[in-house]
């Protein structure tokens, strides 16, 4: 998908229906699995403690920023693109930096969980549902990745442009 040549519109609803609606399926399960390895695991595999607790501030920013997006930053972002109004400009500037800003803790919340993990390395005694969450959190990370770059180097990268020419 050329994202480049995609309305605001296009791709803030491709965002939400595919990148939002992936984290809303997967982060609770992934909060409980995570969960029981550590339950599990744990007595064995310390840093297990860490990574949950690391997960559930994960999944707690993710949930409250994507709240923001759809709640406020994104309609904004729409109401520009089809009103292009000047007094949108400034607000729609500060919530993409403060949106960026949220992008960074999550990618070094995952670079803290690669750090305790080895870079999601299983230990020989893991179980079917330990190798699942690190699977699944290597997976999220790169969905995650994804969506960063969608929003900080097209949308948002593209709406300052706009904005400050």
């Amino acid at each position: 998908m050329n994202w480049e040549q995609k309305s605001y519109p296009e791709i803030i609803d491709h965002i939400v229906n595919e990148h939002h609606a992936y984290l809303y399926e997967t982060l609770p399960g992934l909060s409980q699995y995570s969960e029981r390895i550590r339950d599990v695991h744990g007595s064995d595999h310390p840093e297990l403690t860490i990574v949950h607790r690391l997960f559930l501030q994960l999944k707690k920013e993710l949930e409250e920023h994507m709240e923001r997006e759809e709640k406020d930053t994104f309609p904004a972002v729409k109401r520009y693109a089809s009103e292009k109004k000047l007094p949108e400009h400034g607000r729609l500037t500060e919530m993409a930096a403060k949106l960026a800003e949220e992008h960074d803790a999550s990618l070094a919340i995952f670079k803290k969980l690669r750090e305790l993990t080895n870079d999601f390395t299983l230990p020989a005694d893991a179980c079917p549902a330990y190798e699942m969450v690190f699977t699944k959190m290597q997976e999220l990370e790169a969905k995650l990745k994804e969506h960063i770059r969608l929003e900080d180097e097209i949308l948002f990268a593209r709406l300052a442009q706009e904005i400050n020419h």
